[in-house]
C-alpha cells in the first residue's frame, strides 16, 4: 500500500464548514454566496491540472462537488428539445444550470450564449407542472492565456427565474 505525504494539512473543519455553507446557500437561493464558495473551491485547483480543459472538465468537477455536499443532482437532463447540463432539485426550488467554457472572448458573450441555449431549448418546460420555482443559472468558465504567464480563470454566473 502506498501512502502519500501531503505538503500541507487540509483544514478539514474549514472544508466541512464551507461545504455546509454551500449547500445552505443553494437551498436558500443565495447565489452570490454559493458562487463565491464555488469560485474558492475551483481556484484551489493548480493551473497545471487545467491544461487541455473544456466544458466537460468543469461540469464533472461541479457534479462531484454537488454529490459530495449531498445535493440531488442530475447531469444531462433530457427535455423535448435538448438536454440541460445540470438540474439540482431542492424541496423549495429547482435549478437548471448551463455551463459554457471558452479560452477567448468575454464573459458577457459566454453567459449570453448559455441563456440563449436554455431559452431556445426550453429546458424549464420539463418542470411546468411542478409547483417549485425554477431558477436558471448560466455559469461561464473563461480561461484566458496570458503571454508568458499562468492562464487566468474567470468564473461568473447569471440567474434567471422562469
Amino acid at each position: 500500500m502506498l501512502f502519500f505525504q501531503r505538503s500541507h494539512k487540509l483544514p478539514y473543519d474549514a472544508i466541512k464548514l464551507d461545504t455546509n455553507r454551500l449547500r445552505t446557500a443553494l437551498q436558500r437561493g443565495e447565489l452570490e454566496d454559493a458562487m463565491g464558495l464555488i469560485r474558492r473551491f475551483f481556484s484551489s485547483i493548480p493551473h497545471q491540472l487545467r491544461k487541455n480543459t473544456d466544458e466537460a472538465y468543469y461540469h464533472s468537477l461541479f457534479q462531484m462537488l454537488m454529490m459530495l455536499i449531498g445535493v440531488r443532482i442530475k447531469s444531462e437532463e433530457l427535455g423535448s428539445m435538448g438536454r440541460a447540463d445540470v438540474v439540482l432539485k431542492f424541496p423549495n426550488k429547482i435549478y437548471i444550470i448551463e455551463f459554457k467554457y471558452a479560452q477567448s472572448g468575454t464573459m458577457e458573450a459566454l453567459l449570453n450564449k448559455a441563456i440563449r441555449q436554455i431559452e431556445d431549448n426550453r429546458y424549464a418546460a420539463v418542470f411546468e407542472g411542478d409547483s417549485r420555482p425554477v431558477l436558471c443559472i448560466e455559469v461561464g468558465f473563461l480561461e484566458k492565456n496570458r503571454k508568458g504567464r499562468v492562464p487566468e480563470l474567470e468564473i461568473d454566473c447569471l440567474l434567471d427565474e422562469q
